[in-house]
């Protein structure tokens, strides 16, 4: 009974729920929290209802629970989060941090050994509810939102591998042309994250667009009338293809807000007005114009900016009513957080 505690390792106090659990007689251990002084990352702590406010408990409901052991669903899932927030990058890196110490967040004696916590890590892969908890957060977000607008952007992650050969990219921050994937992310007006999703090796903004509203589709309410869009889709040119922006009115009653390309004539500037919007929280006034343009068969609408230099910057949009600074105004806040 004095080599226990070698065995169980490094801070293990709790020797008898450990022995219970290796035996099968308890399903995982409960968190106990103590008075405690000087913990090292305890801080921490105080973004856990900030955690529970964004849907953290979803994860207890979108994954089954583990096989028995000491520690449970909820201290590994518990355990990620703190990593994210103690800037932890992978279970390798917590070697370098005290178990006893991280333990104490948990409300247990030390956190998992880095080997038994990749076991666990894998468990929890292995259910593949990832989706079913992606989109159970989504829809709580989605239910916070006062309007639905979804602003769409892709982000190449590059790869500094040698065992893919993936084709070469674009990325912007480095003027550069890299090997990688693309991730296209799906944000609200704020700027903060709803959905993210991987393309395949070549796929471009549009398909990956046509992907994502179904998923949307599933979880926003429908729309009042015939001339009230389900939810606006706000994006860069890359997309733009007028044809296609009327498919997506006419199957989905999705809006769309974009810049348009190839713009070579040129509105007179008596025809523009200052007008008072909103970017990102921000009072803003801009000289604006709105005309009407044929194009594909469908009547959009069209809103231009003119610069102090003279350029006009054109912004296409299919939404039937939304005032002319309002479209402005969000089409213009992408590029706060593109």
């Amino acid at each position: 009974m004095q080599k226990l505690p070698k065995v169980i390792g490094i801070a293990a106090t709790r020797l008898t729920e450990r022995g219970l659990a290796v035996t099968g007689k308890q399903p995982y251990a409960q968190s106990i929290f103590e008075n405690q002084e000087s913990v090292l990352n305890a801080g921490v702590l105080f973004a856990l209802p900030a955690l529970i406010s964004q849907g953290l408990t979803q994860a207890f409901k979108a994954f089954r629970q583990l096989p028995e052991g000491f520690y449970g669903l909820h201290h590994v899932i518990l355990t990620l989060c703190y990593m994210a927030l103690c800037r932890i990058r992978n279970p390798e890196q917590l070697k370098k941090y005290p178990p006893g110490e991280l333990g104490k967040l948990l409300g247990l004696d030390r956190i998992p050994e880095v080997g038994y916590f990749r076991k666990k890590i894998r468990q929890l892969t292995d259910q593949f509810r990832t989706d079913n908890f992606h989109d159970r957060l989504f829809r709580l977000w989605v239910k916070e939102m006062p309007e639905m607008f979804f602003y769409i952007d892709g982000h190449v992650q590059v790869y500094h591998g040698d065992k893919a050969n993936l084709p070469k990219r674009f990325v912007s921050r480095e003027k550069l042309c890299l090997s990688g994937t693309t991730e296209f992310w799906v944000n609200n007006e704020e700027g903060l994250p709803l959905m993210v999703v991987t393309a395949e090796l070549n796929e471009k903004l549009k398909l990956a667009i046509e992907q994502i509203i179904p998923r949307i589709k599933r979880e926003v309410p429908p729309a009042a009338n015939s001339q009230t869009p389900v939810f606006t889709l706000v994006f860069d040119r890359e997309a733009y293809e007028p044809a296609w922006f009327k498919k997506l009115w006419e199957q989905h009653q999705v809006a769309v807000i974009t810049y348009r390309k190839n713009v070579r004539d040129k509105w007179e500037e008596s025809l523009f007005n200052n007008v008072d919007t909103q970017i990102f929280n921000n009072n803003v006034t801009m000289r604006l114009c709105e005309m009407g343009t044929m194009l594909a068969g469908m009547w959009f609408r069209e809103i231009r900016k003119l610069t102090e230099s003279g350029h006009q910057t054109s912004i296409m949009t299919t939404h039937p009513w939304l005032s002319l600074h309002k479209i402005a105004g969000k089409m213009f806040s992408r590029r706060v957080f593109s």
